[in-house]
């Protein structure tokens, strides 16, 4: 009787180690830090530069577009927004319908884009909640006292290329 139950406690013992290190490799797999695509599935054809579709932005408004740029600024608090360039241009990118965010530790990042370029006029308080979002000071943010034109991608998928 003793020995059955030395070996259910032992046979216990090995069952939960496995289903932990399962769960352990799992949890490494999906890790945001490694992860790499947010979102929906990037097109790998048709990549165009920032720089190209800025220069002509009134003929890709609403357009499905691939872009390829590099990351220059991050939401510091969810990873809900970002700012990215060319060698010229800048725009900021939201993702559709909130559904996903990117990691805030990918600034210099090379990245493809996929969703659609819109225009807006973005007003003070919408200007002064990013400038709080990127923890520029009381100052930068009380300094917003105008609406601003601005172009923004609306994503419904990005990569990191590198």
């Amino acid at each position: 009787m003793k020995s059955n139950i030395i070996k259910l406690i032992i046979l216990f013992s090995v069952s939960i180690c496995f289903a932990i290190s399962a769960l352990a490799e799992k949890s490494k797999e999906t890790t945001s830090s490694e992860k790499t695509k947010f979102g929906a599935a990037v097109a790998a054809e048709g990549v165009v530069g920032l720089d190209e579709i800025l220069a002509h932005p009134k003929e890709n408004i609403s357009k499905k577009i691939v872009a390829v740029a590099k990351v220059s600024k991050v939401c510091k608090a969810k990873g809900c927004w970002m700012e990215v360039s060319g060698d010229k241009e800048k725009a900021r990118v939201t993702f559709k319908n909130y559904g996903f965010f990117v990691p805030q530790n990918i600034l210099d990042k090379k990245i493809r884009i996929q969703g659609e370029l819109t225009e807006k006029t973005m007003s003070v308080k919408e200007q002064k909640h990013y400038l709080a979002d990127e923890g520029r000071s009381k100052e930068d943010i009380a300094a917003v006292k105008e609406p601003k034109f601005v172009y923004e991608f609306v994503a419904d998928g990005v990569e990191i290329v590198n």
